[in-house]
C-alpha cells in the first residue's frame, strides 16, 4: 500500500465504514484533517484505510478504518511493516479492548489521559436536575446580564473569530499555536467539512466560539470551544447554546480527552459525562 498525504477526498471512505460504536475522536475526519493535515498520511484499499501522523521519529497510527473486522490483523501488520521499513517507532492508538485481544505480537496498554468524555446532548441542552445546578446558574447569570445573541458562523465573522482566539492564545502559558492553526483551518474549511460552528455575541463583540463535527453515524464531536473569560459564564453559555441549537438530532457528543491536565479533567467531569470511552494503544513486543 502506498501512503500519501491526506486529501479531503479521503473522507468518503472513512465515513462510509463508521458504525454506531465509532464514537472516538479518531473517527472524526474533520478533527484529523484540521489538526494534522500537513503531516498526515493515508493509504487505503477496498478493505480498509490506514492513517498516521508523522512525528519524525515515530509514526502514530490511528485505528484502522475497516470494511469488516476480519481485516484488523492484516491492517495492523501493514501499519507496523511500514514503520519498520522506514526505521521509525510504531504506535497505534484508538483501539478497543476487544480489538487488542485479537492481535498477536503487540503490547496493549490504556491511559486514562486518552479516554474520551462522552455526554448526552439532551442533558447538555437542558441542564436539568441537581447535578447541573451550578452550570444552570452560570448560564442564567450570563443570559440575564448580557445583551447576547447566538447563531451559526458566517464567513464575515472570520476576523472576529480569529481575534477571539488570538486573545485566548496570548493568555496561554504553554505553546498552543498548533491548536490556533487548527482553529483557523476549521474556519476556512467550514463549508467543505460541513462543520457546525456557533458564534456568541454580546452586542457587536464576539465572545464565544464553538466548532463541532457531526459524523454520519450521528455522533457529535466538539473540536474547539473558546470564550472570552472577561465575561462570566461564557463557557457554560456557549456549551449550552451549542447543544441546544446546533447539535439537534444527535444523542451523543464527544468532547475529547483531558490529556492529563488536571484543570481540564475537572472541567470535563463537572459536565457529568455519561461515559469515559477507554481507548488502547499498541506497540510491538
Amino acid at each position: 500500500m502506498n501512503f500519501e498525504k491526506i486529501q479531503l477526498s479521503d473522507r468518503e471512505f472513512i465515513e462510509r465504514v463508521l458504525n454506531s460504536d465509532s464514537i472516538y475522536w479518531e473517527f472524526s475526519f474533520s478533527c484529523i484533517y484540521v489538526w494534522n493535515y500537513d503531516r498526515t498520511y493515508v493509504a487505503k484499499n477496498d478493505k480498509y484505510a490506514l492513517i498516521y501522523f508523522d512525528l519524525g521519529n515515530k509514526y502514530l497510527f490511528l485505528p484502522p478504518y475497516l470494511v469488516d473486522e476480519t481485516y484488523l490483523k492484516e491492517a495492523v501488520n501493514v501499519a507496523y511493516n511500514h514503520s519498520y521499513k522506514n526505521n521509525v517507532e510504531f504506535v497505534m492508538r484508538g483501539l478497543t479492548f476487544e480489538q487488542t485481544k485479537l492481535l498477536d505480537g503487540f503490547i496493549a496498554k490504556s491511559n486514562q489521559n486518552d479516554s474520551d468524555y462522552i455526554y448526552s446532548v439532551n442533558e447538555l441542552a437542558e441542564l436539568k436536575g441537581k447535578k447541573f445546578h451550578s452550570k444552570r446558574n452560570f448560564v442564567n447569570r450570563f443570559t440575564s446580564k448580557n445583551n447576547y445573541s447566538f447563531r451559526q458562523y458566517e464567513k464575515n465573522d472570520y476576523e472576529k473569530a480569529v481575534a477571539l482566539c488570538e486573545k485566548w492564545l496570548n493568555n496561554k502559558e504553554s505553546n498552543a499555536t498548533l491548536e490556533f492553526t487548527a482553529i483557523k483551518k476549521s474556519l476556512e474549511l467550514c463549508d467543505v467539512l460541513h462543520l457546525k460552528i456557533g458564534v456568541l455575541f454580546i452586542r457587536e463583540t464576539l465572545v464565544g466560539l464553538s466548532i463541532s463535527d457531526i459524523t454520519p453515524n450521528g455522533v457529535a464531536h466538539t473540536l474547539f470551544e473558546k470564550g472570552d473569560i472577561d465575561y462570566e459564564g461564557v463557557y457554560q453559555a456557549i456549551n449550552y447554546l451549542t447543544a441546544k441549537e446546533l447539535l439537534v438530532g444527535c444523542n451523543l457528543v464527544n468532547r475529547q480527552e483531558d490529556m492529563g491536565i488536571e484543570g481540564l479533567r475537572k472541567a470535563k467531569l463537572s459536565y457529568n459525562p455519561i461515559k469515559l470511552a477507554e481507548k488502547y494503544y499498541i506497540t510491538k513486543c
